[in-house]
């Protein structure tokens, strides 16, 4: 799926979204690099998820890959922002004019949830969200955000 045809169908209600130039970025590179599997940690209204699946469409499109899916993943079922959204439902409005996408999308989720869905090298998760030189904080605080309660406020740090 063409890049524009993705980005002209993004919700205007969404928050936390990735820019159009970000957007450009990430999508030229999936194409770049023939990428045919995706795991996204984080979805929110699924913006980046729509990119990511367009990018990895457009690659089986003009036979660089056979086949491609994304795996997503949240810690939440209904968007932060608004109870009324589901997570993901910008990325579904984004994607409306493809016909089949391969989006996997898992809420309600925590690392620990990855084993039980069989994902591959889900030890890898493990070991990149102890070593905060090259993750930052985020996975891990990510990790812990499901504990706390909804009256909570909540932090995150990445350390460089």
């Amino acid at each position: 799926m063409k890049f524009e045809d993705i980005i002209k169908h993004r919700p205007d209600k969404v928050q936390g979204t990735i820019s159009p130039a970000e957007s450009k970025f990430i999508y030229d590179l999936l194409v770049k690099h023939k990428v045919e599997t995706c795991l996204e940690i984080g979805v929110a209204s699924g913006c980046s998820s729509a990119i990511i699946v367009g990018a990895l469409d457009e690659n089986k499109a003009t036979g660089k890959v056979n086949n491609y899916v994304l795996y997503s993943y949240d810690l939440l079922r209904k968007c932060y922002w608004d109870d009324s959204l589901e997570v993901g439902y910008g990325g579904r409005i984004m994607l409306k004019n493809l016909v089949d996408p391969n989006w996997v999308l898992r809420t309600q989720v925590t690392f620990m949830d990855l084993d039980k869905y069989h994902l591959k090298n889900s030890l890898t998760l493990y070991l990149l969200m102890l070593n905060t030189n090259i993750l930052g904080q985020l996975l891990i605080c990510l990790d812990a955000f499901h504990i706390l309660k909804k009256e909570e406020s909540f932090a995150c740090t990445i350390s460089t």
